[in-house]
């Protein structure tokens, strides 16, 4: 399960920086009045929910150098890119935290002891119920948010 789970996060991984290629810093914060939602948004939503469900549900922690309450401010379900503060987190910020926390699950998931996915964990949406449903979810999640900064990157560009 340790390496079915790696895999899924090395693809989910892999994708958004496909994706995330070409998009220029002046770029991220432009809002698709189609979505309503900007690359920001939906990049600093990868990094909180990857945050929540990859470590925090399948570890116990959640790494000093991830400011959650920060991730939690700008980019928590009922959030927008409308109503993200002036002062919010940057592309070049998000792909930092990107990278660590992808580096961070390299390093966490083989840990996990394989007997241990099937724990339950303390979800805060109903259909993640265990440790590897959460792992997975996370995964999962971060390839819906891909298409979705795919569709705000294919509507930037001019007709």
């Amino acid at each position: 399960m340790n390496q079915a789970i790696l895999t899924h996060f090395r693809s989910s991984a892999l994708m958004s920086r496909i994706v995330l290629k070409g998009i220029e810093p002046e770029q991220w914060d432009f809002i698709s009045p189609i979505l309503g939602s900007s690359v920001n948004w939906q990049v600093g939503h990868i990094l909180l929910s990857k945050t929540i469900f990859g470590l925090e549900l399948v570890t116990g922690e959640i790494p000093a150098w991830i400011d959650l309450e920060l991730l939690k401010c700008c980019y928590d379900r009922g959030s927008s890119a409308v109503t993200l503060p002036l002062q919010h987190p940057d592309k070049n910020h998000l792909l930092s935290l990107m990278q660590q926390l992808d580096e961070k699950l390299e390093q966490t998931i083989p840990q996990v002891n394989p007997d241990n996915w099937n724990d339950l964990v303390l979800s805060p949406i109903p259909i993640v119920k265990t440790r590897g449903e959460s792992a997975l979810f996370a995964g999962g999640h971060q390839m819906y948010h891909n298409g979705q900064i795919a569709l705000i990157k294919k509507l930037m560009r001019p007709i």
